[in-house]
Protein backbone atom coordinates (compact mmCIF):
# COMPACT_ATOMS: atom_id res chain seq x y z
CA UNK A 1 0.00 0.00 0.00
CA UNK A 2 1.59 3.25 -1.15
CA UNK A 3 0.44 6.46 0.45
CA UNK A 4 0.14 9.57 -1.69
CA UNK A 5 1.86 12.78 -0.69
CA UNK A 6 -1.53 14.29 0.21
CA UNK A 7 -2.00 11.92 3.12
CA UNK A 8 -1.74 13.72 6.43
CA UNK A 9 1.28 13.35 8.65
CA UNK A 10 -0.75 11.59 11.36
CA UNK A 11 -1.97 8.97 8.89
CA UNK A 12 1.56 8.50 7.60
CA UNK A 13 2.81 7.97 11.16
CA UNK A 14 0.05 5.41 11.78
CA UNK A 15 1.11 3.53 8.64
CA UNK A 16 4.75 3.77 9.72
CA UNK A 17 3.90 2.30 13.14
CA UNK A 18 1.97 -0.47 11.40
CA UNK A 19 4.96 -1.33 9.21
CA UNK A 20 7.28 -1.38 12.21
CA UNK A 21 4.90 -3.73 14.06
CA UNK A 22 4.73 -6.01 11.01
CA UNK A 23 8.51 -6.13 10.88
CA UNK A 24 8.77 -6.85 14.60
CA UNK A 25 6.25 -9.69 14.27
CA UNK A 26 8.12 -11.12 11.28
CA UNK A 27 11.40 -10.95 13.21
CA UNK A 28 9.90 -12.75 16.22
CA UNK A 29 8.34 -15.41 13.97
CA UNK A 30 11.61 -15.69 12.02
CA UNK A 31 9.54 -15.31 8.83
CA UNK A 32 12.26 -14.32 6.38
CA UNK A 33 9.96 -13.89 3.37
CA UNK A 34 7.74 -11.54 5.39
CA UNK A 35 10.78 -9.47 6.43
CA UNK A 36 11.70 -8.98 2.78
CA UNK A 37 8.10 -8.04 1.91
CA UNK A 38 7.89 -5.49 4.73
CA UNK A 39 11.22 -4.00 3.62
CA UNK A 40 9.76 -3.46 0.14
CA UNK A 41 6.74 -1.74 1.67
CA UNK A 42 8.99 0.44 3.85
CA UNK A 43 10.98 1.57 0.80
CA UNK A 44 7.78 2.50 -1.05
CA UNK A 45 6.47 4.24 2.06
CA UNK A 46 9.65 6.29 2.49
CA UNK A 47 9.50 7.44 -1.14
CA UNK A 48 5.86 8.50 -0.80
CA UNK A 49 6.39 10.13 2.62
CA UNK A 50 9.73 11.91 2.80
CA UNK A 51 8.55 13.86 5.86
CA UNK A 52 8.78 10.65 7.90
CA UNK A 53 12.51 10.08 8.29
CA UNK A 54 12.92 6.39 7.58
CA UNK A 55 16.37 4.86 7.97
CA UNK A 56 16.04 2.68 4.88
CA UNK A 57 19.59 1.42 5.16
CA UNK A 58 18.74 -0.48 8.35
CA UNK A 59 15.83 -2.17 6.59
CA UNK A 60 18.21 -3.20 3.80
CA UNK A 61 20.40 -4.81 6.47
CA UNK A 62 17.50 -6.78 7.99
CA UNK A 63 16.22 -7.86 4.59
CA UNK A 64 19.74 -8.90 3.55
CA UNK A 65 20.01 -11.15 6.58
CA UNK A 66 16.60 -12.64 5.74
CA UNK A 67 17.62 -13.24 2.11
CA UNK A 68 20.82 -14.94 3.26
CA UNK A 69 18.78 -17.20 5.53
CA UNK A 70 16.58 -18.04 2.53
CA UNK A 71 19.70 -19.03 0.58
CA UNK A 72 19.59 -16.04 -1.78
CA UNK A 73 23.16 -14.87 -1.15
CA UNK A 74 23.62 -12.81 -4.34
CA UNK A 75 20.54 -10.75 -3.46
CA UNK A 76 21.68 -10.47 0.15
CA UNK A 77 25.08 -9.15 -0.92
CA UNK A 78 23.43 -6.49 -3.11
CA UNK A 79 21.18 -5.32 -0.27
CA UNK A 80 23.95 -5.26 2.32
CA UNK A 81 26.05 -3.24 -0.12
CA UNK A 82 23.17 -0.75 -0.45
CA UNK A 83 22.98 -0.53 3.35
CA UNK A 84 26.73 0.12 3.61
CA UNK A 85 26.55 2.84 0.95
CA UNK A 86 23.55 4.40 2.70
CA UNK A 87 25.33 4.49 6.06
CA UNK A 88 28.46 5.99 4.54
CA UNK A 89 26.42 8.60 2.66
CA UNK A 90 24.53 9.47 5.83
CA UNK A 91 27.81 9.84 7.74
CA UNK A 92 29.14 12.15 5.03
CA UNK A 93 26.09 14.42 4.81
CA UNK A 94 24.38 14.43 8.22
CA UNK A 95 25.33 16.18 11.40
CA UNK A 96 26.46 13.36 13.68
CA UNK A 97 26.05 13.40 17.43
CA UNK A 98 29.29 11.43 17.83
CA UNK A 99 32.20 11.17 15.38
CA UNK A 100 31.97 7.37 15.39
CA UNK A 101 28.22 7.15 14.69
CA UNK A 102 27.36 4.13 12.51
CA UNK A 103 30.97 2.94 12.29
CA UNK A 104 30.16 -0.24 14.21
CA UNK A 105 27.14 -0.90 11.95
CA UNK A 106 29.25 -0.33 8.84
CA UNK A 107 31.95 -2.67 10.13
CA UNK A 108 29.39 -5.37 10.95
CA UNK A 109 27.77 -5.08 7.52
CA UNK A 110 31.14 -5.21 5.74
CA UNK A 111 32.04 -8.39 7.63
CA UNK A 112 28.68 -9.93 6.64
CA UNK A 113 29.24 -8.95 3.01
CA UNK A 114 32.71 -10.48 3.02
CA UNK A 115 31.45 -13.69 4.61
CA UNK A 116 28.58 -13.98 2.12
CA UNK A 117 30.90 -13.23 -0.80
CA UNK A 118 33.31 -15.96 0.28
CA UNK A 119 31.56 -18.84 -1.55
CA UNK A 120 31.56 -16.81 -4.76
CA UNK A 121 35.20 -15.86 -4.31
CA UNK A 122 36.16 -19.50 -3.71
CA UNK A 123 34.35 -20.63 -6.85
CA UNK A 124 35.98 -17.89 -8.90
CA UNK A 125 39.43 -18.76 -7.55
CA UNK A 126 38.86 -22.43 -8.27
CA UNK A 127 37.84 -21.63 -11.84
CA UNK A 128 41.01 -19.59 -12.34
CA UNK A 129 43.27 -22.32 -10.96
CA UNK A 130 41.58 -25.35 -12.52
CA UNK A 131 39.98 -23.77 -15.55
CA UNK A 132 36.32 -24.02 -16.45
CA UNK A 133 34.57 -27.30 -15.85
CA UNK A 134 34.19 -29.34 -18.97
CA UNK A 135 32.00 -32.30 -19.42
CA UNK A 136 33.77 -35.21 -21.05
CA UNK A 137 31.45 -37.65 -22.74
CA UNK A 138 32.61 -41.12 -23.52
Amino acid sequence: MVLSSTVGFDQAMERWDSLRQQLAAANVANAHADIVQVRDEVILFSIANPSVCVLERMFHKRAAKALAALGRLPDAVILIEQAIIGCKRYRATAKLSKPDDLLRDIDTMERLRNRWNLPFARRAAKAVVHGPKETIRR
